[in-house]
């Protein structure tokens, strides 16, 4: 399958989705709170969903920003503490500096992980889409929202707020 991101064919291609509509109107009621005589205003918006949209959208282009971050507010945790450390000679609240230390390290290592198995074209688990679905629905709805805003569409739901919405 090919990548709608980066327009490359991958077999760690996963298919997200995203619904998008309009604004009908904006129901506006107040409601007496308990506690005192001020309102609390509570608002219902209505909306008309127009449609969903599939994209496909590989591993690699969905994880990478994110093994980025880890490995960079890893890597600023540690210098930091190191630094703190070092300028703080003899350190007090060594075991302060140890867990953040270790906090940062272990950052460091979530992102070189990440990193090396999208570099390796690891398949990633089940589990691990499940967790990051709705990143790829936000994804989804960040490559499209532009060109839907030009049609007149103004409302854009990964799968699981358009789940939410339908509840109600």
């Amino acid at each position: 399958m090919r990548c709608e991101h980066c327009n490359i064919d991958s077999n760690n291609v996963r298919t997200y989705a995203f619904w998008y509509g309009k604004l009908i109107h904006k129901d506006i009621t107040r409601e007496v709170d308990l506690i005192g005589p001020e309102y609390i205003k509570t608002t219902i918006n209505h909306y008309k969903i127009k449609g969903c949209t599939e994209v496909d959208i590989c591993d690699k282009c969905l994880i990478k920003p994110n093994a980025e971050l880890n490995m960079l507010c890893g890597s600023l945790v540690v210098f930091i503490t190191a630094y703190a450390i070092i300028v703080s000679y003899p350190p007090t609240g060594i075991l302060y500096y140890f867990l953040v230390l270790l906090f940062g390290c272990l950052l460091l290592i979530r992102g070189l992980i990440q990193y090396w198995k999208i570099i390796k074209g690891h398949k990633f688990s089940s589990l691990y889409y499940s967790l990051i679905k709705e990143k790829g629905d936000k994804m989804a709805i960040r490559m499209f929202k532009a060109s839907l805003e030009k049609e007149g569409y103004d409302a854009f739901f990964s799968t699981a707020e358009h789940k939410k919405l339908m509840e109600y």
